[in-house]
């Protein structure tokens, strides 16, 4: 999934501010996520999402590991997923991750994050605590 750029800000004490591109790996609830793409049809339907979903458009529903993508382009900027946003920005910042990610369908708080190189940089929700 892209879009999101998702990347971290580091800052020293001095404020010095290092971002760096980071993948975040999530789990997605694929019944959450059949209701999301019903209503974004407006499609009325009744009983189980996942199965007017097969019907409808003839794929199978299920829970999966979610990938979000980081830019490959050092001059692109990102959303910095470590940032505790204020009150008023939430609204902004909710604007920017897409219709899978506001469905809900998406663990995004509990997704894990990884540098480039693939060190692992812990839970999205642990690293905005640790921005406090």
């Amino acid at each position: 999934m892209g879009h999101l750029h998702p990347v971290v800000v580091f800052k020293d004490p001095l404020g010095f501010r290092i971002t760096r591109q980071a993948w975040v790996r999530a789990k997605s609830d694929g019944k959450k996520l059949a209701e999301g793409v019903l209503r974004r049809d407006d499609a009325k339907f009744q009983g189980d999402a996942a199965q007017e979903v097969k019907k409808k458009f003839g794929v199978s529903v299920a829970d999966a590991d979610c990938i979000i993508m980081p830019s490959f382009n050092d001059y692109l900027g990102g959303q910095p997923i470590n940032k505790n946003y204020q009150e008023g920005w939430t609204e902004l910042f909710k604007e920017y991750m897409g219709p899978v990610l506001r469905s809900g369908a998406v663990d995004f708080e509990n997704g894990e994050a990884y540098l480039f190189d693939g060190t692992f940089l812990g839970k999205v929700q642990d690293l905005r605590r640790l921005a406090q």
